[in-house]
């Protein structure tokens, strides 16, 4: 007899959001957290970044705010921030949105992606996906849990980290 499918694949994550008030970034952090992620959100501006912490914590996700804007914040000051609010991030979704434009948001990324951790995702969002947010949504997250259980096919009987146990990065 087979097991059934993990409804929370990706409940030993955290990730940092950046441009969290961004609509098809929203539609993905909130897809994530469905999924059992925990995420840690930022944005130029709090307001909506707080609706989309907001709209997570009321479906029964985690999520906390960085209320410093990002972008200024980035890179391994933002990984920082992210650590103190939660846990370090695991993976971190960008916003072109939030940024002046893809070149801004890719440096953005680059720079984040030095300090996450090894097999780290890293989701560079466009302001408008092909197929709508939410097809976006759905299509990145299969894609991301498809792979993450090919490089790490689980074992039911091994201890899951907790997100409380991660070190924030050095």
């Amino acid at each position: 007899m087979s097991a059934a499918p993990d409804r929370k694949p990706l409940r030993d994550r955290v990730i940092l959001v950046v441009g969290a008030g961004d609509l098809a970034t929203r539609t993905l952090a909130l897809h994530a957290a469905a999924r059992g992620a925990s995420l840690v959100c930022a944005g130029p501006i709090l307001a909506p970044v707080l609706e989309t912490a907001g709209l997570a914590a009321a479906t029964g996700g985690t999520a906390r705010v960085i209320e410093a804007p990002a972008p200024p914040l980035l890179g391994l000051a933002l990984a920082r921030a992210a650590a103190s609010v939660l846990a370090a991030p695991t993976d971190a979704m960008i916003a072109e949105a939030a940024f002046d434009g893809p070149a801004s948001a890719h440096a953005a990324g680059a720079a984040l992606a030095a300090v996450l951790t090894s097999g780290a995702q890293l989701w560079l969002v466009p302001t408008k996906p092909d197929g709508g947010s939410k097809e976006y949504a759905r299509r990145s997250l299969d894609a991301w849990i498809a792979a993450a259980a090919t490089l790490h096919p689980s074992d039911t009987d091994a201890p899951r980290p907790r997100a409380r146990d991660r070190q924030p990065p050095s």
